[in-house]
């Protein structure tokens, strides 16, 4: 028998009801609310054979969390690097994707045999959970949108919502870019007046709920500290040209590399005195040089993208412990799925350029359970830096518009 013995939350409760209503949705609770409780409180009300696909480094905290909240659950976990054959995954009644926005790239291999699985073998169920279901512009929602209207017919969506250029055209703006000789075409921003209609399009697909909408969150603290003017000011100045007309463009990010290793000290000499104070801090970077540099001159633990997936939730309980000063990690590798609310310090070295990334690296210790006011140190060395956190801010801020009222 098929049991779920966790209590939900009103909220989650509220997740649930929306879940039973809408078989076909996305659960968009902020990081630390409850989407996996949640999940697997609908997975045992459904009944069904159920399949779990996550990031390979969640698959033990999914079985942990199966454990705690439910008995006789037949399940099977796989990671999205494992979804190479659908035919291998029949006969599923419901289906979660976890950090679902990893599917939001339309070219992504991935995302294509998502796509291929819920459409052909059509399960009852399919939940997408993701505290950020939109990082940059407008055009990644579409490929969330189009696994949700799988499941059903609405009237909001119209027939040439399913063509990318033409969704993201009509919601968006598109932009041209020559690098390198290419002409590389981006769609970015959001036609203001045609909010309403996107949002209408939403409101049945999608369940959102911020922490400070449902919890007495402990208050948060930024403050910005200013190390030795950076020598690659000039540099970051044209990486950042050349970002905006390709993220990946591998000028932008050895010179990102480069500006992150430049304000180390700056960072380590900041994590000295807060442990000198008592305090454990949490240090993110972006790159795995930088990490590598503050674990080993702090002494402490780190995670990034070399420790293996199975390892990164020891690393994550040991420090949780108290058994460590301090935990370095790569926002890569560790600003999603893990509970680190026995510190409520962080240093960020250097941030990502999407407010997506950032939004989780900070609410990996300002979540349920923490109980302290927690502080964020952003290291700035130049101008750029916080040009670079202002964008950032002012792409959180047109997002939070398409939501809204959702």
């Amino acid at each position: 028998m098929i049991k779920f013995i966790g209590k939900l939350k009103p909220f989650q409760e509220e997740g649930l009801v929306f879940a039973k209503s809408n078989p076909y949705h996305i659960n968009n609770f902020q990081a630390g609310l409850g989407k996996t409780i949640t999940s697997l409180a609908m997975a045992c009300h459904v009944g069904e054979k159920t399949l779990i696909i996550c990031p390979a480094f969640l698959k033990n905290n999914w079985i942990k969390e199966i454990n705690k909240f439910t008995e006789g659950l037949d399940y099977r976990i796989v990671s999205y690097a494992s979804l190479k054959n659908v035919d291998n995954f029949q006969d599923y009644g419901m289906i979660i994707a976890d950090e679902v926005h990893a599917l939001k790239n339309k070219d992504a291999k991935r995302t294509d045999l998502a796509h291929d699985l819920i459409s052909i073998h059509n399960p009852g169920y399919f939940i997408g959970l993701t505290g950020t279901p939109v990082s940059n512009r407008v055009s990644e929602f579409h490929s969330l949108l189009q696994l949700c209207y799988y499941g059903g017919s609405y009237p909001h969506f119209k027939p040439f919502y399913k063509l990318y250029h033409k969704f993201c055209n009509h919601f968006s703006f598109e932009r041209s870019f020559e690098v390198n000789g290419f002409s590389i075409q981006r769609y970015d921003g959001i036609r203001k007046k045609r909010i309403p209609e996107l949002q209408a399009l939403i409101k049945p697909i999608l369940i959102r709920r911020r922490a400070d909408q449902v919890l007495d969150l402990p208050e948060e603290v930024e403050s910005e500290i200013l190390g030795t003017s950076s020598k690659y000011d000039e540099q970051l100045k044209e990486a950042l040209r050349l970002f905006k007309a390709d993220p990946n463009d591998p000028a932008y990010m050895s010179i990102k590399s480069a500006n992150a290793l430049a304000k180390v000290d700056t960072t380590i000499k900041l994590a000295k005195e807060l442990i000198e104070q008592g305090n454990r801090p949490l240090i993110f970077t972006c790159h795995r040089e930088s990490a590598k540099v503050l674990s080993e001159k702090l002494k402490c633990l780190k995670i990034d993208g070399s420790v293996h997936a199975d390892k990164r939730q020891q690393i994550i309980d040991k420090f949780n412990s108290g058994d460590a000063k301090a935990l370095v990690a790569t926002i890569g590798s560790a600003a999603t799925g893990f509970n680190i609310t026995s510190t409520n310090y962080t240093i960020f070295n250097d941030i990502d350029f999407t407010p997506e990334k950032l939004e989780q690296a900070k609410k990996r210790t300002l979540r349920m359970g923490q109980d302290k006011t927690c502080f964020y140190y952003y290291i700035f060395t130049s101008e750029v830096d916080k040009n670079l956190k202002e964008m950032v801010e002012r792409k959180e801020k047109d997002i939070n518009l398409i939501f809204e009222g959702v």
